[in-house]
């Protein structure tokens, strides 16, 4: 959906979450790294898109390759002396969005089998003379 501003303008469409976070690759610019990064960021975008606020690109250097997602690092070079898959990127990804599960509410919880096991009333506690 594209809106029509005062002046006739088009305005972008909101795409996306805009409440989500915001997918994050630093990748080392002097070790051309902008193809990997490119690729990495269409891969991601294909299944991500609507669960993101924004892509960021950010250059760097000294071999960094950083990937993360809102406050969550989904993958680092550096820590693992590799470039990621897409695959681990996007697993990673799912596991950070993914909500997580609620408690259950107290009424809910199994018994506790300890406070639940009654003790009969005439029972003879263990190592004592009858």
């Amino acid at each position: 959906m594209v809106s029509t501003g005062q002046h006739g303008t088009s305005a972008p469409a909101v795409f996306g979450a805009p409440d989500g976070p915001v997918l994050t690759i630093e990748y080392c610019a002097p070790c051309n790294y902008l193809p990997r990064t490119l690729w990495h960021a269409q891969e991601l975008l294909a299944s991500l898109a609507t669960s993101l606020s924004a892509l960021r690109l950010v250059p760097a250097d000294n071999g960094r390759y950083t990937v993360t997602l809102g406050t969550t690092e989904l993958f680092s070079k550096e820590k693992e002396g590799r470039f990621p898959e897409v695959a681990e990127l996007l697993a990673a990804a799912f596991a950070a969005l993914a909500p997580a599960p609620a408690p259950a509410p107290a009424d809910k919880l199994p018994a506790d089998p300890v406070a639940t096991d009654a003790v009969p009333t005439d029972a003879v506690p263990v190592g004592s003379v009858s």
